[in-house]
Parts: structure tokens; C-alpha cells; sequence
């Protein structure tokens, strides 16, 4: 049997889970001459193709920032997803030491600060000088931050497009094992987090089904995952195949 591999591309991302205000600010301690920052709102604008700029002169030993304010709290898990871009040069994420991105909850910072060159994130480049890079949060948050210091000698200036979280996929049983034409599987999902879940058989609209067990299968069937955290639910809906 051949395996079936779903490829999900996230076009759109629901209101609760994305940025609707933002703070652009400097270091308080060491001045930042030459630091500047246009279109602040372009980050948390609803508008994909619209962005924040953050410059700054190459070698100077302070930095700007911003910090993105969630209206849902995430909890630790959620995967953390944001754009950005470097406007000028060539793209190389092993230089970028000079963009970080930390986390707060509250405006506790949560000690988490990591370049975006770190190997434990997850990047994925778009087009042009465009990339997004993925993280879970270790802890709860509401805020995340993405700064550009001046210590490097490469890159002064940074594109911040949009920012975004995703719950975890749930952990799923019942759909390991292959069964019989004509027979039923029997679905559960449990998560971590506070998540509900409702089954469909579409990956978006539809009706609920019930998958306790599931209606007599004949063919190989792929069920979606919905999860949802109150009155938010989640981007995408997860996949679930069963195999007949």
C-alpha cells in the first residue's frame, strides 16, 4: 500500500490566531542613531502582502523592535509562524544572528530569545528574500517579539509581514491499521492542550460526522480533524486516512 502524504498550504489564517496590534520600539539603554521603522502596521494589517520595516546602520550596538500582540493567548505547543524578508542583498540564513524572535505572556518575557538562523527553528524559504520561520512555544504567550541588532556586518534591515500560531496536531488512534471493505474504524484524538475536536469528511465546510465508529468503508477514506479552543478554530483541519 502506498503511503498518502498531504501537503497543506495556508492561504488564509483565522483573526484569533494572528497579531492585531504591535509596539515598534528601540533599546532604552544604548541609543540607536540611525534607527528607523516604517509602516509599523503593516505587520498585523490582515494583509499578506504588506509589511513593517526595521533598519538600522550596520554595526551598531544596540537594536529596534517589535513586539506583536495576539488577541488569543497561545499555550506551549502551538506552533508559532511568522514572514519576513531581507529587502536588500542575497538571502543567506546562516548570516541572520541579528534577528530574533522571543515570546511574552502578559509582558513577562518568557526567556526564549533565538536567532533565526538557529538550527532548532524551522525555515522555509518563499520567494525572492522572503522566508517563514516556524517555532513552538515553550510556554504560554500572547506577544512575540522579532528584533534586529546592529552587531553584524551583513544584514541592517528586515521586512516583517505577517505573524501567526497554529495549534499541534492532535495525537490520533484508530487509523494505524489497515481494515476490510465494508468494515469501520473507530477515531479518538487527544491533545495537550484545551482543544475540542469534530470530525468531517472535507478539509473545509461540511457537515460533523461521527467516526465512533465510522460509517461501513469500501475505500481508502481521509477524515479532517477539526480543533478548536472555544469560539477560535484552528487554520487547518489535520488528516486523518484510513486505509481499506
Amino acid at each position: 500500500v502506498r503511503a498518502t502524504i498531504d501537503v497543506n498550504v495556508i492561504t488564509t489564517v483565522n483573526s484569533c490566531l494572528k497579531p492585531n496590534f504591535q509596539v515598534t520600539s528601540l533599546n532604552p539603554v544604548i541609543i540607536c542613531v540611525g534607527c528607523t521603522s516604517t509602516n509599523q502596521n503593516g505587520s498585523v494589517d490582515g494583509d499578506i502582502n504588506t509589511f513593517a520595516n526595521l533598519s538600522m546602520p550596520v554595526g551598531v550596538g544596540s537594536y529596534i523592535q517589535q513586539r506583536l500582540t495576539f488577541p488569543t493567548p497561545g499555550q506551549a505547543g502551538d506552533i508559532i509562524d511568522v514572514e519576513l524578508e531581507v529587502p536588500v542583498g542575497i538571502l543567506d540564513i546562516s548570516l541572520l544572528s541579528n534577528i530574533t524572535l522571543a515570546t511574552y505572556n502578559g509582558g513577562a518575557f518568557n526567556n526564549d530569545r533565538i536567532a533565526v538562523n538557529n538550527n532548532l527553528l524551522n525555515v522555509q524559504l518563499l520567494s525572492g528574500n522572503r522566508f517563514k520561520v516556524s517555532f513552538p512555544a515553550t510556554t504560554a504567550f500572547n506577544e512575540l517579539e522579532i528584533r534586529l541588532s546592529g552587531l553584524a556586518t551583513v544584514v541592517a534591515s528586515v521586512n516583517i509581514y505577517d505573524a501567526s500560531y497554529r495549534f499541534p496536531n492532535a495525537v490520533v488512534t484508530g487509523a494505524t491499521d489497515p481494515i476490510c471493505s465494508g468494515g469501520t474504524a473507530t477515531l479518538t484524538a487527544a491533545s495537550s492542550g484545551t482543544e475540542s475536536f469534530t470530525w468531517y469528511t472535507v478539509p473545509t465546510g461540511g457537515s460533523p460526522v461521527s467516526v465512533t465508529p465510522t460509517a461501513q468503508l469500501n475505500a481508502t477514506t481521509t477524515f479532517y480533524l477539526q480543533s478548536a479552543r472555544g469560539t477560535c478554530i484552528n487554520t487547518l483541519r489535520q488528516a486523518v486516512t484510513v486505509t481499506v
